[in-house]
């Protein structure tokens, strides 16, 4: 009986090690497991941030609101220009804001124009909303006078067929400015 139990024994002392070994089979950590929250219920609508008529070198905000309409904190990890067309978009440090139930948070996104070109860029924001874990946000800014369409006016006139969207510009009849 001796002889069996030690074998026995001998196997159990390694089962309890190979718990232990830091491969992540059978580990616990007091901690618990990294996992996305996944409670926030934001409500966005915006999908495009505009500027318009900016003065070349003027700097101009645009704010961009979230709204938690759930029960639970709405967490945004991340917010961040990651294409600010040669610096004209700027967003200071925004990680890990806390938006309780029924609460806002505004953030404000600036523009810089260099000259009389359009501008466009785009802001990416990471939240523990299941549905928005990430997404992006365009950003487009537009001088003086170049003449933005920018959806429904109310103005059953304006049909949109001449608005510069920032494409290549074809001559651009609605810009009022053809020299450069």
């Amino acid at each position: 009986m001796r002889y069996t139990a030690l074998p026995l024994a001998a196997l159990c002392l390694l089962a309890l090690s190979a718990c232990d070994n830091g491969d992540g089979n059978f580990t616990t950590t007091t901690d618990g497991p990294d996992v996305v929250e996944g409670n926030g219920d934001l409500s966005l609508e915006v999908a495009t941030l505009v500027w318009e008529d900016l003065e070349a070198g003027k700097t101009v905000g645009n704010t961009l609101a979230f709204e938690n309409v759930g029960d639970l904190n709405l967490v945004i990890y991340e917010a961040r220009v990651i294409d600010s067309a040669g610096g004209v978009f700027y967003l200071g440090e925004t990680e890990d804001v806390v938006v309780a139930p029924g609460g806002t948070f505004d953030m404000t996104v600036t523009a810089t124009l260099p000259g009389d070109q359009p501008k466009y860029g785009t802001l990416r924001v990471k939240t523990n909303d299941l549905d928005y874990l990430e997404f992006t946000v365009d950003l487009e800014a537009y001088p003086t006078g170049w003449g933005v369409d920018t959806g429904d006016t109310g103005d059953t006139a304006d049909t949109g067929d001449t608005a510069d969207t920032g494409g290549s510009d074809t001559g651009g009849s609605d810009s009022g400015d053809s020299g450069e």
